[in-house]
């Protein structure tokens, strides 16, 4: 995990799942995990699918077959940063952040669900967006602060559901 990796964390230090969420996200980029589909498919849910950056839609198999061959063993992770987790109900965790892969930048997305009875966190589902240089790294209304729900408790301050209201 690179410097930037771990300062652009933020997961809630009182919720021990996002902590285990981003470290899950975060070894998956690993290389030697990307090139060992064993590895790879273990943090996979069965019904995972992703959006690749090229624009491509993947499920659990095509991804691991793919991964492994295309990763070499001299390959470095992705430099990561700016990742954010936060937890949009009991069992559901929404990470973003980018990955900047010298030549590109991507903004990506991940949903981690925790499965029933076993309580393990898999992915669910993965995006990834080319960033085109040259354009501002954020724009139009910015993500308002994300308040990380706790069971029983509101996800938006001052709303009864947790949902805030509409504009």
């Amino acid at each position: 995990m690179t410097a930037d990796a771990r300062r652009g964390s933020r997961p809630d230090p009182d919720d021990p799942c996002l902590a285990e969420v981003v470290a899950r996200e975060l070894r998956m980029l690993r290389p030697e995990v990307r090139r060992d589909p064993a590895a790879l498919l273990r943090d996979l849910h069965p019904e995972f699918h992703e959006i690749g950056a090229s624009g491509r839609l993947w499920d659990r198999a095509s991804v691991a077959a793919v991964l492994a061959p295309a990763t070499g063993p001299d390959d470095t992770p992705s430099r990561v940063t700016a990742m954010t987790a936060t937890r949009l109900a009991p069992d559901l965790v929404h990470l973003r952040w980018d990955t900047d892969e010298g030549d590109r930048t991507v903004h990506r997305t991940s949903l981690w669900r925790r499965e029933p009875g076993s309580g393990e966190w898999l992915l669910w589902f993965h995006q990834g967006t080319p960033r085109t240089r040259g354009t501002p790294h954020t724009g139009g209304t910015p993500y308002p602060p994300r308040t990380p729900c706790r069971p029983g408790t509101p996800s938006a301050p001052g709303t009864p559901d947790g949902v805030p209201p509409r504009p």
